[in-house]
């Protein structure tokens, strides 16, 4: 996923929030507003482990991003599998040696 700065610096705002209300619910005693709070607080904590990722996000000219779309929609695989794919094949075109998953350059 690949989130900029400001996508972590929201979802920690979120969660920092969600801390405080599941600390609120929790001094008034209210079990209901625990568990939202809870559940607020882990899907903020997943979406920020997922914008820590490595992939940087890369901006995509409109009319390839509307094939990957319509591509995804044929096929149903995912767009961003796809654009790998596609990226991959246009660099062995350029004649570099493929590289695996999780490796990088020099390493």
């Amino acid at each position: 996923m690949g989130g900029s700065r400001t996508d972590r610096v929201l979802l920690v705002a979120v969660g920092l929030l969600a801390l405080a209300g599941l600390f609120d619910a929790w001094v008034i005693g209210e079990p209901d507003l625990v568990v939202l709070s809870t559940a607020l607080l882990g899907f903020c904590a997943v979406l920020l482990v997922r914008t820590l990722s490595s992939r940087r996000p890369v901006r995509v000219r409109a009319d390839l991003a509307r094939w990957l779309s319509q591509r995804s929609d044929i096929t149903g695989e995912p767009a961003e599998r796809i654009a790998d794919r596609a990226l991959a094949s246009y660099r062995v075109q350029l004649g570099e040696e493929p590289r695996r998953a999780g490796r990088t350059k020099g390493g």
